[in-house]
Parts: C-alpha cells; sequence; structure tokens
C-alpha cells in the first residue's frame, strides 16, 4: 500500500511539479523542528530515493549541528528541571550558521537536580533559554 501511495505522489509530481524554491520552503518546514544530528539522518535516510531535496536539507542541517549530548543517571526532586538536549529560541533562524558546524559533546554522568534548580546539558541557539521564565 506505501509503495502504491508513493506511486500516486511521484504521479501527481510529474503532473504537476513544484517550483524549485517554493518546493526548498516546504522542506524547511518540515525539518525545522528536528534539531539533533541522530533524527536528521534518519530523515536522511528515509528520504533516500525518494525526496532528494528532503533528503539534502537534512544532510546540509546535520552537518551545522554535529553535537553530542549524553547523561548517566539523572535524578530530580521538588520543582527541580532538567533539559538534555539543543534548545532553540523560538525566534531562531539558523540563518547566520552557513557554513558553521559545531562540534560540541556536552555530557555528564550524573545529575541530581532539587529545589529550583534548572540543568541544561547542551548547546543554547537563540534568545534567552534554560526554560525562559
Amino acid at each position: 500500500m506505501i509503495e502504491q501511495i508513493t506511486g500516486f505522489v511521484d504521479d501527481l509530481e510529474a503532473i504537476w511539479p513544484a517550483e524549485a524554491p517554493r518546493r526548498e520552503r516546504l522542506v524547511q518546514i518540515e525539518i525545522e523542528e528536528v534539531n539533533d544530528e541522530e533524527a536528521l539522518e534518519t530523515v536522511q535516510d528515509a528520504a533516500a530515493g525518494l525526496d532528494s531535496v528532503l533528503g539534502e536539507a537534512a544532510g546540509r542541517k546535520a552537518a551545522v549541528i554535529a553535537e553530542r549530548n549524553l547523561t548517566g543517571q539523572v535524578g530530580t526532586q521538588d520543582q527541580a528541571r532538567v533539559r538534555i538536549g539543543n534548545e532553540f529560541a523560538n525566534n531562531f533562524s539558523g540563518s547566520g550558521l552557513a557554513g558553521f558546524a559545531d562540534q560540541t559533546s556536552n555530557s555528564a554522568d550524573t545529575v541530581d537536580a532539587r529545589g529550583v534548580s534548572r540543568v541544561h546539558i547542551g548547546t543554547s541557539y537563540g534568545g534567552r533559554g534554560i526554560f525562559d521564565d
């Protein structure tokens, strides 16, 4: 059934091809919320042979954001909050990242957050961060 649907979509694209700039913009919208390297690689693999524009865009974004955010044991008490992973501000466009490749590795063995503490193991891009209050 998936192959049949893919065939129908291919047929529609052959009849009404998307204009290149519009297609690029749609692809950017599709991967806008995908902000970690592993997920982008999964998108790139899934798009292989099906959507070259999506695959290439995911590959470009993965090359820009090649980070690892790891932690061992995480404990929280009270109102403490922990974020493991990158944080992108709502107003972050990524336009200033052209040619920039961040190869950061952020890690912690054990996190024990208590009270009203906030812990972020990762990188923040754009404006305020760490749970903007």
